[in-house]
C-alpha cells in the first residue's frame, strides 16, 4: 500500500511541478511586458521600480537583470549601472556580461577601453565567428562604427568568407562615409542574396542622392556583368539618376520584360525618346502579332503627345492591314483590333478629318468588339463626337439607341447618363439639372460626375452671355483644338475689344489680356490658366495665373499653381509665395503655401 501511495506522488509531482513552473514563467513574462510598455512611454521611473520589484521574486534572472541594466543607462544612472552588473556578474553569460560592459563602457566615453574589452574576448574566442557580428552590433550601438567594421572584417578573416557580413560592413561602410567600399558590399550581399534587390537598390539610390559620382564606381563594378539582378540593380540606379539612355542599354541585357516595364516608366516620366526606343527594341524581339501590336500603340501614343499625327495615323494605317490580327485566334479573344481602329478615329479628330472619317474608323472597331458591352461602348463614343461637332440630332438617336438595349451593364447606363446630361447642357436644356441629379446619386465620386459637376458650376457661376463662348471652347478642347479652344475662351473675357480680337493670331490673345482690367468671370480665367497649363503653354499659364483675382479662394489657388510652374526659378518662387502669404496670412491654401516655403529655405 505505501509503495502504491508512493508511486501516486510521484506522478501527482510530475503533474504539478511544470503546472508551478509554468505559473511562474507567465507571470514573470506578465511584469515584463508591463514594465517594456512603460519603457516605450519613457515612463522609466515606473519601469525601474517594476524591475527592482521584480528582482525580489528573481534575484539572478538575467533578462530581468539586463532590462533594468537598459534603464539605467538610458536615464544615464552610469554608477548605478555599473554596481548592478558588477555585482550580478556570475548572473550573466559570458557573452551577455561583456557585450553589457562594452555598452556601459561606451555610455561613460572609455571608446578605447570599450574596444579592448571586445577585441581581448574576441581573442579568447576567435573561432566563434558569429560572436564577431554579434560585437559589431553591440559597437553600432554605442555609435562606433569603426570598430564594427574593424570587427567584422576580423571575423571574415576568421571565417576565410569575403562575402560574409556584407551588408553589415556595407550599412557601417555608408555610416562612416566611405561610400564606394559601402556600395561593394552592397553588391556582394545581393550576388548571394537575390530576394533582396530592392532593400540594396534603396541602399544605392541614398548613396547617389548623397554623392552623384558614385555611379562611377557602380558602374566599373557592375558595366560587364552577367548577373541579372545585379543588373537590375545598376539599371534601377541608373534611372534613379535620370541616366535614361545607360539603362537602356543595360535593360536590353536583362529581359524584355524589364525593358517594357522600363519603356512604361519613362514613357510616363516624359521621356519619350529613349521609351520610343526602347518599345522599338521590344518589338524587333518578339514573334507574337498581338504583343507586337500593343507596343506599336504606345509608340503611336508617343507620336500623338509630340504632335506626329501623320507619322501615327501610317502606322494604325499599317496596323489594320496586318493579316495576322485578323486570324481567328486573335480576332475576338483580344481587344487589338478595336483598340487600333479607336486610335485611328482619335487621329482623325485631332488632325481636323472630316466626320465622315472619324465615324467610318468607330463604325470599324464597332466589327471588332468582343460583346454587348464594348459595341455599346463604342456607340457612346459617338455620342461623345456627335455631341462635340454640334451634330445633337445624330447624339440624341445613338444615345437612345444605346440605352433602349435592355441588356445594358450598370456601367454603360451611367456613362450613358453622362453623356444625356452633356447633350442637354449644349442644347441649353433644362432637363440637364435632373440628369445631373440622376449621376450624383448613381454614381457618386466617378470622374465622369465630376466632370458634370464642374460644367454644373461653371454654367452657374459665369455670366449669361459668356455661357455660349465656355461651352464652345470646352467642345474644341474636346476636339483637341487647344489653341482654339483658349483663344474662345479668353475673347469671352475682352468682348468689349471684340472687332480688334477677329483678326488676330490666336497666339497673340495675351496682348489682350490685361492685368489691371477687372474681369467680372474670374471662373473662365482661372480655368484658362489650367487649360493652357495642361496644353504645355507655360507661359500663358504664369500670366494668367499671376492677374490679381478678387475671389480670395481662386486668388490662393493661382498662387499654388503659379508656384508649382516657377520651382525652377527659386527667386521668383520664394517671391511669389512670401509676398502672397504676407498680404493674405488667413486664405485657405495659406497654409500648403507655407508648407512649400518652409521647403525652399
Amino acid at each position: 500500500m505505501r509503495r502504491i501511495n508512493l508511486l501516486l506522488y510521484f506522478l501527482i509531482s510530475l503533474l504539478i511541478i511544470p503546472v508551478v513552473i509554468n505559473s511562474q514563467q507567465d507571470s514573470k513574462r506578465i511584469l515584463l511586458n508591463q514594465a517594456r510598455r512603460m519603457e516605450a512611454r519613457r515612463d522609466y521611473e515606473e519601469a525601474l521600480r517594476l524591475y527592482k520589484d521584480m528582482l525580489q521574486d528573481y534575484p539572478q534572472d538575467e533578462e530581468v537583470l539586463e532590462r533594468l541594466l537598459n534603464v539605467y543607462i538610458s536615464t544615464h544612472r552610469h554608477q548605478d549601472a555599473k554596481e548592478l552588473l558588477q555585482e550580478n556578474k556570475n548572473a550573466f553569460s559570458s557573452d551577455n556580461y561583456i557585450k553589457n560592459k562594452i555598452v556601459l563602457m561606451g555610455e561613460l566615453g572609455n571608446i578605447d577601453a570599450a574596444y579592448k574589452i571586445g577585441l581581448d574576448y574576441l581573442n579568447d574566442n576567435r573561432t566563434r565567428v558569429n560572436l564577431y557580428h554579434e560585437l559589431a552590433l553591440v559597437y553600432e550601438r554605442i555609435r562606433q562604427y569603426e570598430s564594427a567594421v574593424e570587427i567584422l572584417n576580423k571575423g571574415r578573416t576568421q571565417a576565410g568568407d569575403e562575402y560574409i557580413f556584407a551588408v553589415d560592413l556595407a550599412r557601417n561602410y555608408q555610416r562612416v562615409n566611405e561610400l564606394e567600399k559601402a556600395i561593394t558590399e552592397y553588391i556582394k550581399h545581393l550576388s548571394k542574396n537575390t530576394g533582396f534587390l530592392y532593400f540594396v537598390t534603396n541602399h544605392i539610390k541614398s548613396i547617389l542622392e548623397n554623392d552623384k559620382q558614385m555611379i562611377g564606381h557602380l558602374r566599373s563594378l557592375l558595366s560587364d556583368s552577367d548577373n541579372k539582378v545585379l543588373l537590375e540593380m545598376y539599371a534601377l540606379a541608373l534611372t534613379h539618376l535620370e541616366l535614361y539612355g545607360e539603362a537602356f542599354e543595360v535593360y536590353r541585357r536583362i529581359s524584355l520584360e524589364k525593358l517594357i516595364e522600363f519603356a512604361d516608366e519613362i514613357m510616363a516620366k516624359g521621356e519619350y525618346k529613349i521609351a520610343s526606343k526602347a518599345y522599338q527594341e521590344f518589338y524587333n524581339n518578339v514573334d507574337d502579332p498581338v504583343e507586337r501590336a500593343q507596343v506599336k500603340l504606345k509608340i503611336v501614343t508617343i507620336q500623338i503627345v509630340k504632335g506626329e499625327l501623320s507619322e501615327a495615323l501610317q502606322i494604325l494605317i499599317d496596323l489594320t492591314e496586318e493579316e495576322a490580327l485578323k486570324d481567328r485566334r486573335y480576332r475576338y479573344r483580344t481587344r487589338i483590333n478595336r483598340e487600333i481602329r479607336e486610335m485611328l478615329a482619335d487621329v482623325a479628330i485631332r488632325m481636323g478629318k472630316p466626320e465622315e472619317d472619324v465615324i467610318y474608323w468607330l463604325n470599324e472597331a464597332y466589327k471588332f468588339a468582343i460583346n454587348q458591352n464594348e459595341r455599346q461602348e463604342i456607340k457612346l463614343g459617338k455620342v461623345r463626337y456627335y455631341t462635340m461637332i454640334e451634330n445633337y440630332e445624330n447624339a440624341r438617336n445613338t444615345i437612345n439607341e444605346t440605352l433602349d438595349i435592355n441588356s445594358s451593364s450598370t456601367r454603360i447606363r451611367n456613362i450613358g447618363y453622362y453623356y444625356q446630361y452633356l447633350l442637354e447642357l449644349m442644347e441649353n436644356s433644362v432637363s440637364s439639372d435632373s440628369l445631373m441629379a440622376e449621376m450624383m446619386i448613381n454614381i457618386q465620386g466617378d470622374d465622369l460626375t465630376n466632370e458634370a459637376i464642374f460644367l454644373s458650376v461653371m454654367m452657374r457661376e459665369i455670366r449669361p452671355d459668356n455661357k455660349d463662348f465656355f461651352l464652345a471652347a470646352y467642345r474644341e478642347k474636346n476636339l483637341y483644338q487647344d489653341e482654339k479652344a483658349l483663344f474662345i475662351l479668353l475673347k469671352s473675357l475682352i468682348s468689349t475689344q471684340e472687332e480688334r480680337i477677329e483678326d488676330i493670331d490666336p497666339s497673340n490673345i495675351l496682348d489682350f489680356v490685361d492685368e489691371d482690367t477687372i474681369y467680372e468671370d474670374e471662373e473662365i480665367l482661372i480655368i484658362a490658366a489650367q487649360w493652357a497649363d495642361n496644353f504645355g503653354n507655360h507661359d500663358l499659364a504664369k500670366q494668367l495665373y499671376s492677374y490679381k483675382y478678387n475671389n480670395d479662394a481662386l486668388l490662393g489657388y493661382a498662387t499654388l499653381k503659379l508656384s508649382e510652374l516657377q520651382k525652377n526659378d527659386k527667386r521668383n518662387y520664394q517671391s511669389t509665395l512670401t509676398t502672397f502669404l504676407s498680404a493674405n496670412p488667413q486664405n485657405i491654401f495659406a497654409p500648403q503655401l507655407r508648407l512649400l516655403l518652409s521647403g525652399s529655405n
